[in-house]
């Protein structure tokens, strides 16, 4: 008998501590999606680029442009990254984008080292859609005549996907998810109260995409990559591409010669990336 009892005690105190889990998950499942990390600052940064200026004190991007000359093509890339990555290393290892040709602009999100937003611990991907649409705009009206062509890794390409389209000409994205219930196990995905979904702008999409995603991605399924086709109206998915051989969180390490691929597939004038 004493043993029975203390194994339903055990049992009792599972499901309490369950239960306790699970109610927390509920109350703050708006934010699951977004959950910035703490990261020590970071001094990766290249010698060469600048912070953009906005009137709105709570947005960050980073610039590194390319001396202009009269042949090239002006293309500037937004990258918008994943949660697992803050702004100071991605930009580091973007630079390769810049010897490619291109000029590069990363953003970071709230709650992100090098912000100061108040409260970043309430703000959901919602917030940070509203965010990065500021600055998607302040790009388009301050460069007219360059091509602003998104690039979205991960939880950035999911926040490209529901970017409004009259800032960007373009959208090319990596191992992206189209609804942030899709990422819950075991089916948990049915009860989730707030979706984070990008259906319903990629239904209405008129500017070209190009898909990327990893067979082996551990993270995002790569089940992910025939939804966000299927959602796409006939003609806007200009090309797709599976990324053999690489996991999640080495997407990165081929991430330039892919976008010069697909850039070259949207039609832009630029050259193959080998890498150095």
């Amino acid at each position: 008998m004493k043993i029975l009892r203390r194994l339903l005690i055990l049992v009792l105190v599972l499901l309490a501590a369950l239960f306790c889990v699970l109610a927390r998950a509920w109350f703050n499942q708006d934010r699951l999606a977004f959950a910035p990390a703490s990261y020590p600052d970071s001094q990766q940064l290249p010698d060469t680029g600048a912070f953009l200026a906005f009137d709105n004190p709570r947005l960050v991007a980073w610039e590194r442009r390319i001396p202009p000359t009269d042949s090239s093509q002006k293309i500037t890339l937004l990258f918008l990254h994943g949660r697992g990555f803050p702004l100071d290393p991605v930009a580091f290892w973007l630079r390769r984008f810049n010897q490619a040709g291109l000029n590069l602009v990363v953003a970071e999100y709230p709650g992100f080292p090098r912000t100061s937003a108040q409260g970043a611990d309430r703000l959901s991907l919602d917030d940070t859609l509203t965010d990065m649409t500021e600055i998607c705009r302040h790009l388009r009206a301050s460069r007219p005549e360059e091509a602003i062509v998104i690039v979205g890794f991960s939880m950035g390409g999911h926040l490209g996907m529901r970017l409004p389209e009259d800032c960007q000409d373009a959208l090319i994205t990596f191992a992206t998810y189209l609804d942030s219930s899709d990422l819950m196990p075991f089916g948990l995905g049915r009860f989730v109260k707030h979706r984070f979904s990008a259906e319903q702008a990629l239904a209405q999409r008129k500017k070209p995409m190009v898909v990327f995603h990893a067979p082996m991605d551990s993270i995002v399924p790569y089940s992910e990559k025939q939804r966000i086709i299927d959602a796409l109206p006939f003609g806007t998915l200009v090309s797709h591409y599976d990324l053999d051989g690489v996991d999640h969180n080495f997407i990165s390490h081929r991430l330039t010669h892919e976008v010069m691929k697909a850039l070259i597939v949207l039609g832009y004038d630029v050259e193959p990336y080998e890498r150095p």
